[in-house]
């Protein structure tokens, strides 16, 4: 009888992923937009500011962060990203701790960003720049620096850019900024 049940079991799970294959196998793979673009395909709903952290803001750090995300069918965002950053911070070691305060900041705000879509709901991945600071100081631009503004620079589309992003690290999942909830 446990055989019978430990069988039934392997069945069930293994339809059960086959389904799952198939699903995953049917969803098309998601719109790839630069900022521009964006309206096209979709209208702000909600979009909180995104906040300067309090602790660089006193001490005066300035800093951007090139943030990629997904927008998905139902208008949420998720699966947030870092392309490029920068700080002002002197020591590298304070440099680092300052970026990823950045980013953080800018995901935990993306994510409760709400959008409506013009014509189909479709996953988007798209991304926005994040400045802190005084604008034009040195750190806040060097946003428009970096390996993808370079590219941008360079005649490459944002649509390419996010492409061999998705296509690289998406799917190793390296470089991920953390949803965190408070």
């Amino acid at each position: 009888m446990d055989r019978i049940r430990s069988l039934c079991s392997l069945v069930t799970l293994a339809v059960g992923m086959a389904g799952a294959a198939q699903a995953q196998e049917a969803s098309p793979a998601p719109r790839m937009i630069g900022p521009e673009e964006l309206p096209t395909y979709w209208t702000v709903a909600a979009q909180a500011p995104v906040p300067y952290p309090a602790d660089l803001a006193s001490r005066d750090v300035t800093g951007c962060v090139t943030l990629a995300y997904m927008i998905e069918p139902d208008g949420t965002t998720s699966e947030f990203r870092t392309l490029d950053a920068a700080a002002s911070s002197r020591s590298p070691l304070a440099k680092r701790q300052a970026i990823e305060a950045f980013a953080r900041a800018a995901a935990a705000a993306a994510s409760t960003w709400r959008y409506a879509p013009v014509g189909e709901a479709r996953r988007t991945l798209t991304a926005t720049i994040v400045e802190y600071g005084v604008e034009g100081s040195a750190a806040a631009g060097q946003c428009g620096t970096g390996d993808v503004a370079r590219a941008l620079r360079n005649g490459v589309e944002w649509d390419e850019v996010l492409k061999d992003l998705y296509e690289t690290r998406w799917r190793l999942n390296t470089n991920r900024i953390e949803r965190r909830t408070r």
